[in-house]
């Protein structure tokens, strides 16, 4: 599990991130999303990860990109964030 400091920092890069213009923010949270991906569970404080992570992961079913220990991982994950990275990533890729 990630430390309350790292969280934190976090939530103020995203703050940060707030007072940019539209297409830096959709970037970065392009970006995020799919480091989010490599991860066991995209949900950044998941509680499974320190100890054993729950065999079964769910997949987003909307952008097939990220995965989440359980239920209650995706539940948070979609209001902290993913909800809008999940329009991006399902988007289809210029060029």
């Amino acid at each position: 599990m990630h430390s309350p400091a790292l969280l934190e920092r976090l939530r103020a890069a995203e703050h940060q991130l707030t007072a940019q213009g539209p297409e830096a923010q959709a970037a970065v949270l392009e970006r995020t999303e799919r480091a989010k991906a490599l991860r066991p569970c995209a949900y950044l404080a998941c509680p499974h990860l320190a100890g054993n992570p729950q065999p079964r992961s769910k997949r987003c079913a909307k952008c097939l990109t990220v995965r989440y220990n359980s239920t209650e991982c995706q539940a948070q994950d979609w209001a902290d964030g993913h909800r809008a990275a999940c329009r991006l990533l399902r988007a289809p890729a210029d060029g």
